[in-house]
């Protein structure tokens, strides 16, 4: 019996010993996958061009430049139409001018290279602009109203008063330096 597991012993060893002087076989490993992320745009209209960034990252963490990068636009009636995307200088950063061929809702993907695409979902794209003019009173309204605050003038007036009367309190609490506090 104990020549048995001696046998046995030596047969794993050295099984395990040529294992370990094997040649390795090359491998190269590339981490085959990416998250894209689509920074914020503004609503798109039909027939107008887009101006999307986006960036990619190598397991959704460290961000990477890969080439044959776009942005392929499917509607509901008609051909999917691709958008060659151009690096913005920054690694992993990205832009691509979109056209969306129709208004309503439009799906769309990532090309991320040899990562392969990432399906963005649905994008909902408004009417075509028209060609009105804009009367100068409109702009200058819709420009001053973008610099108002975003909170109530309410809430500006009393969220201060709030926290000093709060550390009003507070202060009021703690005993001050060279005063004596006595427990009744």
């Amino acid at each position: 019996m104990t020549r048995h597991r001696t046998l046995l012993a030596a047969a794993v060893s050295l099984a395990a010993a040529g294992a370990a002087l094997a040649p390795a076989a090359p491998i190269e490993a590339k981490g085959g996958w990416a998250v894209t992320t689509v920074d914020a745009f503004s609503t798109p209209a039909a027939d107008a061009p887009a101006d999307i960034t986006f960036t990619i990252r190598q397991h959704g963490v460290t961000l990477v430049d890969v080439t044959d990068v776009a942005i392929v636009v499917e509607p509901e009636a008609g051909a999917a139409e691709r958008f060659a995307a151009r690096g913005t200088g920054t690694v992993g950063h990205y832009a691509a001018t979109v056209v969306f061929p129709e208004a309503g809702r439009v799906e769309w993907r990532v090309e991320q290279g040899w990562f392969g695409p990432q399906d963005l979902g649905v994008v909902d794209v408004g009417a075509a602009p028209t060609k009105q003019a804009v009367p100068a009173a409109s702009a200058t309204t819709a420009a001053s109203a973008s610099s108002e605050p975003r909170w109530p003038l309410a809430v500006r007036l009393l969220l201060p008063l709030g926290a000093a009367g709060l550390l009003v309190l507070a202060g009021m609490q703690l005993p001050r330096p060279g005063r004596r506090v006595e427990a009744a």
